[in-house]
């Protein structure tokens, strides 16, 4: 009986090796091939975010309103290897908040084919999003009704209705 406990022990200790064994090459055979050959400096922009989730942010840092045109970055978010400034979850960033992001550009290369993408290092958040009021609608002008308008004829009168009986 003891021999069994000690093979179902070594059993379990060896499959649970090759779990993780085969979820590091997994990992590996997804950045096997592609290999970072050059990194930019890096780059700050400033703006306004107009849409941001786990896996990326997008900030738009340039806005001309008379010609209705903006200029947008998106920079993807790699996890754990990004810092927050004055947030500690990229889920406290909204839209229409004020940020600063540093980024890199890489420069990687894959099968003799290279493909450029950006790398965001630091989100600097810098000022909440402001809320605008709502516009206030004026108040409609009251109509006065004079005591002797409300005996007229055309204020007492009902109008029937198809289907029910009057009383």
């Amino acid at each position: 009986m003891r021999k069994i406990l000690i093979i179902l022990a070594l059993l379990g200790l060896v499959s649970f090796a090759a779990i993780c064994f085969a979820q590091d090459s997994k990992t590996e055979a997804k950045h096997q091939g592609k290999r970072e050959v050059s990194s930019s400096d890096v780059q700050e922009i400033e703006g306004t975010v107009s849409a941001v989730d786990n896996n990326g942010i997008a900030v738009v840092f340039k806005k001309d309103e008379a010609k209705g045109e903006e200029e947008e970055i998106y920079v993807p978010i790699e996890k754990g290897q990004i810092r927050l400034v004055h947030k500690t979850n990229i889920k406290e960033i909204e839209v229409g908040d004020t940020v600063k992001v540093g980024f890199k550009e890489v420069t990687e290369e894959e099968e003799g084919k290279e493909s450029k993408r950006f790398k965001a290092t630091t989100i600097t958040f810098l000022k909440k999003a402001e809320k605008k009021p709502l516009p206030q609608m004026p108040p409609e002008p009251q109509d006065q009704v004079s005591p002797e308008d409300s005996a007229a004829p055309e204020a007492t009168q009902t109008i029937p209705l198809k289907g029910f009986k009057e009383d």
